[in-house]
């Protein structure tokens, strides 16, 4: 059990693994073609991380293309694109972790201002 956890403090998910979830039930709600009930679920996510996580600026940034892609496609699409937007988020991910990978040794202590999934 880590410190912070003793203490009574929650463990919170990454900005990373709530991207991958935002993308994954997106990609849910897509599938079902109301392109209305698609932005307003994005909507209300927005608004979710705005009050939880307005640090978080990659979520807001897929929130962005994704409504974006709508605007300017409609829901055509969308479902492959947001499965885009996965398959190159995973990508970089795995880029930025083998970047680390490189740079530090074993036993190294890191600081770092995030619990991102790339440092794990």
């Amino acid at each position: 059990m880590s410190g912070l956890r003793r203490e009574g403090f929650a463990e919170r998910p990454t900005g990373s693994e709530l991207i991958m979830n935002l993308l994954d039930t997106a990609q849910g709600v897509a599938s079902g073609g109301d392109c209305l009930k698609l932005v307003k679920f994005l909507r209300d996510r927005y608004l979710q991380f705005s009050r939880e996580r307005p640090g978080s600026a990659g979520l807001f940034n897929v929130i962005r293309r994704i409504l974006t892609y709508v605007r300017d496609h409609g829901c055509t699409g969308v479902r492959d694109f947001i499965a885009g937007l996965k398959e190159s988020y995973d990508k970089a991910l795995w880029s930025a972790s083998e970047v680390m990978a490189k740079r530090v040794v074993d036993g190294e202590v890191l600081m770092t201002n995030s619990n991102s999934l790339a440092v794990r």
